[in-house]
């Protein structure tokens, strides 16, 4: 995977990772979620840049992912989870110290079996078209504020 500078980065996954926090609206009716749902456990699911990632200045980056139809497409299915009730939260991460700058994004979905939750991966057309590759990390809570 060709590195990418931080400052071709910084707009493109900083509109991704955004997305989330724009589309929320509420926590769901049980009648909205359509994907299975448990209790236990969460995923951690970290983005990075894959091999069909647009390069160039930050700003051909810009314009290259908001004119991909397969970055609305990507959009749209992770606003579908979000409004399922799927997604915790999601943003932006980045290196800090001497390689300070965006390093990707990061989802922390719950309410999932792992086949369910590797299916809907799968099915993000950033994944499919590889833009976009998934590691994926399952954890149990272990540390939250009371309800």
């Amino acid at each position: 995977m060709p590195a990418f500078p931080s400052s071709v980065l910084r707009p493109a996954l900083l509109a991704v990772a955004c997305l989330p926090a724009l589309l929320y609206a509420g926590a769901p009716s049980p009648e909205q979620r359509s994907l299975p749902v448990t209790s236990e456990p969460h995923f951690l699911v970290i983005y990075r840049p894959a091999e069909r990632f647009p390069s160039g200045s930050a700003d051909d980056i810009a314009a290259a992912l908001a004119a991909s139809p397969t970055m609305a497409a990507h959009k749209q299915h992770l606003g579908e989870a979000l409004a399922r009730g799927v997604i915790a939260l999601g943003g932006p991460i980045a290196h800090l110290g001497e390689a300070a700058g965006p390093a990707g994004g990061a989802i922390v979905y719950r309410g999932l079996d792992e086949a369910a939750l590797q299916a809907f991966i799968a099915a993000d057309p950033a994944i499919a078209q590889r833009l976009e590759r998934a590691e994926v990390y399952r954890f149990v809570p272990a540390l939250a504020p009371a309800p």
